[in-house]
């Protein structure tokens, strides 16, 4: 849990880091990012600054965005074959 600005900016750069390294799912480094970025997310400041007070952020904001859509998985379902008139040939 993230409890000071200090263990925020290290955070960041962490998370920073570890979307450049891009892990594989599943790799302890995955699974570290994820839980910064719970960390990151959950972190409440006294003070909170302007997106633009704080260029890091506001990048790493947009990162964790872009790859939170990559993880999201796609929706699929059993009736997906249905969509269309496709019932695998039963009539």
């Amino acid at each position: 849990m993230i409890r000071t600005h200090e263990q925020f900016e290290a955070a960041l750069e962490q998370g920073m880091h570890l979307l450049n390294a891009a892990p594989p799912e599943g790799t302890p480094d995955h699974t570290r990012l994820l839980a910064l970025m719970q960390d990151i997310a959950a972190y409440r400041p006294a003070v909170r600054l302007a997106p633009e007070e704080n260029p890091a952020a506001t990048r790493l904001s947009q990162q964790l965005h872009t790859f939170e859509e990559r993880l999201t998985p796609p929706m699929t379902s059993h009736w997906q074959s249905m969509i269309g008139g496709d019932f695998g040939g039963h009539r």
